[in-house]
């Protein structure tokens, strides 16, 4: 048998709630790069893809359902989101830490800043 090992986990803390987080195992890593893009969604407009994509990530990655995970995302900021994704990303090892300090150094949507 294939030896294996559990995804990593971090502590992330919001708003003095401290909950776990963790990386993604390699199916569902597979499934989040792949089963997005316009080939395998034709008929989904790109936005609905991202919406659809980050779901998956955060109901995988926090361990939720993915309504749980969709009702978060509408209801939390852009920052905050973007700290919950970016650590499960670095987790799964889909994003290193100097792709997360390149993106904070652009600005962010909306704004002329990071």
């Amino acid at each position: 048998m294939l030896p294996s090992k559990s995804p990593d986990t971090r502590e992330i803390e919001i708003e003095g709630q401290t909950f776990t987080v963790r990386g993604l195992t390699r199916s569902e890593a597979l499934h989040f790069t792949t089963g997005y893009t316009p080939e395998a969604m034709p008929d989904v407009p790109l936005s609905d893809r991202g919406d659809l994509a980050e779901t998956y990530l955060l109901a995988h990655g926090a361990d939720v359902t993915e309504a749980e995970a969709m009702a978060w995302r509408e209801a939390t900021d852009y920052r905050t989101a973007d700290t919950v994704l970016e650590a499960i990303l670095e987790l799964s090892g889909l994003m290193t830490k100097k792709d997360a300090d390149k993106k904070d150094a652009d600005p962010q949507p909306g704004t002329s800043a990071p």
